[in-house]
């Protein structure tokens, strides 16, 4: 019988990544998705897998997810909790509405499932939370999404001693990756000065960080828990 994988955010990016990395190795995939129904029941059919809607911003959606998985699977093998908002504002434009709205989707969705999930994650299963460099690294105009990333690596800190010896829990922390969410926030201009300014002189690819993933819950990574690893072609170490 094949392990499941759980990946949110799983439609596009580094979570559409993922589930092709994990189905590669041989897991069951249940993608989640809220908007991009199109793109997670094509890579669904793609991969053998499923897809399920739930809108992060919702609690009761969140409840709903673990009652589907929980009801038709019983158990899982490994969570991924990769879906996330990346809204720039700078200090000036934040309001109280948009700061929480990157909480709610970047930390509280992902605690929130986690704790509903856990119990029904095999022995010797895996969590992964993706992270950014951003929780370190100081950078302009994105004080929420950096602030929801901190935030998940105290959490990764927190419950990997919780959780253990039974399951394992990890991070990654990319920069700058080059999916529609980075078109989205980075100018030309932005993205001709990052290419100058890495140290391997270009940004991240989805696979780069899937593949790191794929790594960390598999047997190889057995005794690797609580720990955040970095993905950022050198730049945290300019």
């Amino acid at each position: 019988m094949k392990k499941i994988a759980l990946i949110t955010g799983g439609s596009k990016g580094i979570g559409a990544s993922t589930c092709r990395a994990l189905a590669r190795d041989g897991f069951y995939i249940l993608i989640h998705y809220n908007k991009s129904i199109k793109e997670a029941e094509s890579l669904a059919k793609q991969i053998s897998g499923e897809a399920f809607h739930a809108d992060l911003e919702s609690d009761e959606d969140i409840h709903s997810l673990k009652k589907l998985v929980s009801e038709k699977y019983g158990k899982i093998d490994v969570l991924i909790n990769n879906a996330g908002t990346a809204d720039c504002e700078s200090l000036q434009q934040l309001t109280k509405e948009s700061f929480f709205k990157t909480l709610q989707i970047n930390l509280w969705s992902h605690t929130l499932l986690t704790s509903l999930l856990f119990p029904i994650i095999n022995k010797n299963g895996a969590i992964i939370f993706t992270s950014s460099v951003c929780a370190n690294v100081p950078t302009p105009d994105v004080l929420a999404y950096a602030a929801s990333k901190a935030g998940i690596e105290a959490i990764v800190r927190s419950i990997a001693k919780e959780l253990a010896p039974d399951i394992r829990v990890n991070a990654v922390a990319p920069t700058a990756t080059y999916t529609n969410m980075m078109i989205k926030n980075y100018s030309q201009k932005d993205i001709e000065w990052f290419e100058n300014a890495s140290p391997m002189g270009r940004f991240c690819d989805p696979e780069d960080i899937s593949e790191a993933i794929a790594f960390l819950v598999s047997e190889k990574a057995k005794n690797i828990t609580e720990q955040v690893l970095t993905i950022d072609t050198g730049m945290s170490v300019r």
